[in-house]
């Protein structure tokens, strides 16, 4: 019984000396967190860079409302659908579109709310909202 119980003190000082297989253990411990983050990373590098398109496809919008002072939200809405679809962003967005005359100045507004996917690992998908504001003089 004594042997065996030796034995065993050994076995146990040998184990907890060995580091062979320790880096490989805290990989193992880490790599999820890891992984999420950079998932994470690159989930928000698309929401940037949407948020940038939706912007960019507002002032284009807002350049006809400079050349037509009549034009509806509507109808700035169908075209800012428009161009996101040829542009292969395929989300829904929000327009609302008012004009301030109360200075010596007219002032377009627009306003585009959309809802863009957040895809993590691990997670059930949910939706961020963002909005896009963007102010023009009107003549």
């Amino acid at each position: 019984m004594r042997d065996e119980l030796n034995v065993f003190t050994r076995l146990r000082k040998r184990f907890a000396r060995d580091q062979s297989g320790a880096s490989a253990l805290e990989f193992a411990m880490i790599s999820p967190v890891l992984l999420f983050m950079i998932i994470g990373i690159i989930q928000l590098g698309f929401a940037l860079n949407k948020g940038a398109t939706v912007q960019w496809v507002s002032e284009r919008a807002l350049r006809t409302a400079m050349l037509d002072r009549d034009v509806s939200a509507v109808e700035l809405q169908s075209l800012i659908q428009t161009e996101l679809a040829t542009m292969g962003n395929r989300f829904e967005v929000d327009v609302a579109y008012t004009i301030d005359s109360a200075g010596p100045v007219a002032i377009g507004r627009l306003t585009v709310d959309y809802k863009f996917p957040i895809i993590l690992p691990m997670m059930d998908v949910f939706y961020s909202q963002f909005s896009v504001d963007t102010s023009i003089p009107l003549p």
